[in-house]
């Protein structure tokens, strides 16, 4: 061998022995260096005298590098040169990967999926290297990795800020970097990602580097579009295959909900407020799904409406709601698929397509025992039950029927319906025990147990046994009492359960009288009152309670110990007003009489007569004679004179039981004034004795006539009498200051002459008035012809 051949064996081992260390650096130098000055487009050939020869792939450019002093020719992946994927798809099932073709109605959640570019990952290629002294040297290819596509880029447009929920990109583009070709949201993010309802575009750039760097320009990337369907998105994490078939598995039925992702309306630019829920189950066998018995309503599968809630406005996004006990959905060891509608109204009325239908399984969990709710497990007696009796009890979770036992009816009884309460089931629709099974003031035992299937089958154990007693014990001795007067109160305590009562009372020596009590009130606070005729005062009763458990006072258990009641004598009434020999003055058109209350009185007999007028005429006084529930009465007295009161309380408001009577005598009298006036001849508070008639009386058209009659004596007797002297004065004084001439005393007569006459006419006036009216027949006074 000679000195050149060993000089070419030494540095073509040396190569091959730095090749692992070649190899391990290209990744940060190939993809760093400068391209070659020749060969710049997309997979051209490309070589030089000392970098030999090499073809690149279409998405490849030629670039070049050196190690330890010798240069290498390569193709790298250049991101102008990568080529847009070719297909895209939609699946509803991550795992069988099935797909949704049709693009204007994309059922949630979705997978977008895409084929991998040819360019992908790409391993097979080759350096060309050259080592050697400048100028003469030769190339020896060396096979190594020809770069193509790390990873893709993917691009949502969230201009809107309504195509998914990433408040990060809202108003711009969303962007994640994917190393396989697909993106599930539910797995990279978390569900509810995309919007129902709404269209959405979306592309997807290769890039030359894992981190999503040298990426296929924008420009180069066309969009994709499709529309998500209004049904909403389910909720359950542990639902690998969503819409497929297999479903979940080892679901833990015990509080369990399904959940869905809330729909946003943006038509209306609020919340939906409804939805529609269709579950169906194997209930009737492994392997064969039907409606689900609480969705079937008169042979006919209907889905349930989710409305929202009329106090709060919301609508939940889970079913059944926590808490609830009509909805037991589901149950252990079964398999159940549902699906949801979004509606557009508040009644669940116009609603969208269903939407995917999702699968679980139930683990074979126990259920549990149920409790009891009516009667209550009372063994101590402390409640106790009304008839008829309706057997009721909690649901536990998974009970969808039951089996009941009681010591009142032999064997296992099953429930009259196929699922109690779970199916619209109340009172009316449960088994009523009545007096026909259970007598009063007895105790009983009762107990029950829970079944998967709504058939009575797949049942747990019973529970323990609950005790109850049912009503009809008497009241207890010390809470019966009765009050002494009139009327009576007769009051005891409220036995549990009790519907209604028979209340018996008897008169020392007489016939008991028995009354049915069933007054809802009077249940609540048994009080019942008796007045007169039923109870009299100073009388001796005996009485007695019976506790019912029908309202209609049937099916009772014992009386209660006989009470005795003795009732009081009402007592007279004391201070009458006015007292007797008290006088009270006729100044005011009322007088007020009272007297003290008296104990046990629920009304007054009053009795008020005028027993000796003073009057100076002939007085028509009225007697007063009335039943008031006042100590205290107003009194019209039109005549003076000596009045009798008389007062009777009474133990009833008729006054058929009176009391004794209590009386008192006053006078009516009267102040006449000293000054009084002449024509004040009514309406006054006293009567003058020196007038015929009574000025106490209220004016009335009678009194014209005398008022005239008082006008005229006032002139011609009072008057008159006053004025004669001063006419002779003034006669007098015309007659001298006037020098007593002839014509002075001519005027002086005259005057005197028409006095004369004036008089005479007043007196002819009123003796010919009376005369006229005798002639009439009128044997009066013309002033009192009215």
């Amino acid at each position: 061998m000679n000195i050149k051949n060993c000089k070419k064996f030494f540095l073509l081992a040396i190569f091959f022995l730095a090749a692992p260390f070649l190899c391990a650096a290209e990744d940060e130098n190939i993809q760093t260096t400068d391209y070659f000055e020749i060969g710049k487009d997309c997979g051209v050939s490309i070589g030089d005298d000392k970098s030999g020869n090499i073809t690149c792939k279409p998405w490849e450019k030629g670039s070049q590098t050196s190690y330890m002093g010798v240069s290498t020719g390569s193709c790298v992946c250049d991101y102008s040169c990568l080529p847009t994927p070719s297909n895209h798809y939609y699946y509803d099932d991550p795992v069988a990967k099935t797909r949704q073709t049709d693009e204007k109605n994309i059922t949630l959640p979705v997978v977008l999926a895409w084929d991998h570019i040819e360019a992908w990952e790409n391993e097979q290629g080759e350096y060309v290297a050259y080592w050697g002294e400048v100028g003469r040297g030769w190339t020896e290819p060396v096979t190594s990795k020809v770069f193509g596509a790390r990873s893709y880029v993917l691009e949502i447009d969230n201009t809107n800020g309504d195509a998914i929920n990433d408040s990060d990109s809202a108003g711009g583009i969303f962007t994640w970097v994917l190393r396989t070709p697909e993106f599930n949201p539910t797995k990279e993010f978390y569900p509810c990602f995309f919007n129902s309802g709404r269209t959405i575009k979306w592309r997807v750039r290769p890039c030359c580097k894992e981190d999503g760097s040298y990426c296929l320009p924008q420009d180069q990337t066309p969009w994709w579009e499709f529309t998500t369907s209004y049904a909403p998105e389910p909720i359950i994490a542990a639902d690998p295959d969503w819409n497929g078939s297999k479903g979940a598995t080892g679901i833990p039925f015990k509080g369990f909900q399904i959940n869905w992702c809330r729909v946003f309306l943006f038509d209306n630019n609020q919340y939906a407020k409804s939805y529609r829920l269709m579950v169906s189950s194997d209930e009737k066998g492994k392997g064969t799904l039907n409606c689900h018995p609480l969705m079937v309503s008169g042979g006919q599968c209907k889905d349930d409406s989710i409305l929202a809630d009329p106090t709060t406005g919301e609508v939940a996004t889970s079913f059944p709601m926590q808490g609830r006990q009509d909805h037991n959905l589901f149950t252990r060891n079964r398999t159940y698929v549902w699906k949801m509608k979004t509606c557009f109204d508040d009644t669940a009325a116009k609603c969208s397509d269903y939407g995917q239908s999702w699968t679980f399984s139930t683990r074979s969990d126990p259920i549990g025992s149920p409790s009891s709710v009516a009667p209550k497990d009372d063994p101590q007696d402390n409640e106790l039950a009304g008839l008829p009796i309706a057997l009721s009890w909690t649901i536990p979770n998974g009970a969808n029927s039951f089996v009941y036992q009681t010591s009142f009816a032999s064997g296992d009884k099953n429930t009259p319906i196929a699922a109690v309460p779970n199916i619209g089931s109340d009172a009316a629709e449960k088994k009523l025990f009545d007096a026909d099974n259970l007598k009063a003031n007895t105790q009983y035992k009762w107990r029950a147990k829970a079944c998967a299937k709504f058939d009575n089958q797949d049942c747990d154990g019973w529970s323990d046994w609950f005790v109850f007693r049912t009503t009809g014990r008497p009241p207890k001795s010390d809470s019966i009492s009765a009050t002494a007067g009139v009327p009576a109160t007769f009051s005891w305590e409220a036995v549990e359960g009790a519907k209604s009562y028979n209340f018996s009372i008897a008169k020392k020596g007489g016939l008991a009288k028995t009354t049915v009590l069933n007054n809802p009130e009077l249940l609540r606070d048994p009080k019942y009152t008796l007045n007169f005729p039923d109870i009299d005062q100073d009388k001796s009763y005996s009485w007695k309670v019976q506790t019912c458990a029908h309202s209609d006072g049937k099916v009772c258990g014992e009386w209660s110990d006989e009470k005795t009641l003795n009732t009081k004598k009402i007592l007279a009434a004391t201070n009458l007003k006015p007292g007797t020999g008290s006088i009270v003055y006729a100044n005011q058109p009322t007088q007020n009489v009272s007297w003290d209350p008296v104990a046990g009185a629920k009304a007054y007999r009053l009795t008020l007569d005028l027993a000796t007028s003073n009057e100076k005429q002939t007085c028509a006084q009225n007697k007063i004679e009335k039943i008031t529930t006042s100590p205290s009465e107003i009194a019209k007295l039109d005549c003076l004179g000596v009045y009798k009161l008389t007062v009777r309380p009474c133990a009833d408001s008729a006054c058929e039981s009176v009391g004794p009577a209590s009386e008192s005598k006053f006078t009516l009298g009267q102040k006449v004034p000293t000054s009084k006036s002449t024509f004040a001849i009514c309406g006054t508070g006293y009567n003058d004795p020196n007038t015929p008639w009574n000025e106490r009386e209220a004016c009335q058209p009678k009194h014209l006539p005398l008022m005239v009659k008082v006008g005229v004596d006032f002139l011609l007797f009072k008057l008159s009498i006053f004025l004669l002297p001063i006419m002779v004065l003034a006669t007098g004084l015309i007659f001298y200051t006037h020098f007593k001439t002839p014509e002075t005393w001519e005027k002086v007569k005259l005057a005197w002459k028409s006095a004369g006459i004036g008089y005479v006419i007043l007196i002819f006036a009123w003796i010919i008035v009376g005369i006229l009216l005798q002639i009439m027949g009128y044997p009066g006074l013309w002033f009192k012809i009215l």
